[in-house]
């Protein structure tokens, strides 16, 4: 293999991944991946959808980057989720940097539900937040962080495992970054990016616009279908680029903030006993005092 990936953020999600992204982008010595969450590595998504792009040609993975000699890296937050996405990271590139960052599970939970409802419109409007935790269980799966990071931690050396906490970094954002760059190996860990950039609550602006890319889906389960071999692979590869490309350009235009209502204390009480003694064992796991995250006690 003559192309190497440097580094692999695999989430988690809602979790500052967007921010750490933004201050990975700018820095001169790396080449961060031209599309946001590539997303190649995960056979399922938070939902359980098959991901088409997990049988496809590395090849397709490396069009995210130029022949640069430069720092490369992606971060897609699927990839902490996904059970398999450990073993075909580390098949691929067993010597790459897995970077963490994680965010009080909370506040973690809540968001996701927001996203997920008025951005992807996987939950019905009308639909409560405790109505929407108990039937759509990928939601709170998805802040069982402890399960998720050991399944890393049974695969690649500790020292190439790399955990911040969302909200230690921007309280000190410049120690941070510093610290960032550090643990990647670059030469100018001085460099001062811009933080201001953080991935606001979002919804779309036309509902019919997310419709039509049903009829994308569609295709991809056409592409799903079909007999695997490599030319075949290859096409897929190529539709599929075309199609997520074309995608992400009309979600931009298709989205406007939206802003969270403030966690009431009946749903506090409500997500803690969901999550109960998860914050514990990422403590554990960690060796790490995450007060921080209790202060809803």
């Amino acid at each position: 293999m003559d192309k190497i990936i440097n580094f692999i953020g695999v989430g988690a999600v809602k979790s500052g991944t967007s921010w750490l992204s933004n201050i990975l982008d700018q820095h001169p010595e790396i080449e961060f991946s031209t599309r946001k969450e590539i997303s190649y590595f995960n056979k399922y998504d938070f939902k359980g959808v098959k991901n088409i792009s997990y049988n496809f040609p590395l090849n397709f993975y490396f069009k995210f980057w130029s022949d640069k000699k430069k720092i490369k890296g992606e971060f897609s937050p699927q990839y902490l989720f996904d059970s398999h996405a450990p073993s075909k990271i580390k098949s691929t590139f067993p010597d790459v940097k897995i970077l963490i960052i994680l965010r009080n599970p909370i506040e973690v939970l809540y968001s996701h539900y927001h996203y997920e409802k008025y951005f992807n419109q996987t939950i019905p409007e009308k639909m409560s937040f405790k109505e929407s935790i108990k039937k759509y269980k990928f939601l709170v799966n998805s802040v069982k962080f402890s399960k998720q990071i050991k399944r890393y931690q049974n695969l690649f050396d500790k020292s190439q495992i790399k955990i911040y906490i969302f909200e230690e970094a921007i309280m000190n954002p410049r120690e941070f970054s510093k610290k960032l760059y550090m643990d990647l190996g670059l030469i100018n860990v001085d460099f001062l990016p811009n933080f201001k950039v953080i991935n606001k609550s979002k919804k779309v602006r036309f509902k019919f616009i997310n419709k039509f890319f049903n009829i994308l889906s569609a295709i991809k389960n056409i592409l799903t279908r079909s007999n695997s071999n490599f030319f075949i692979n290859f096409m897929k590869s190529k539709l599929y680029l075309y199609i997520v490309r074309f995608r992400d350009k009309i979600l931009t235009i298709n989205v406007v903030n939206n802003k969270k209502d403030t966690l009431s204390e009946n749903n506090i009480n409500f997500i803690e006993n969901y999550l109960k003694n998860e914050i514990l064992e990422i403590e554990k796991l960690l060796g790490k005092d995450l007060t921080i995250w209790r202060k809803y006690d």
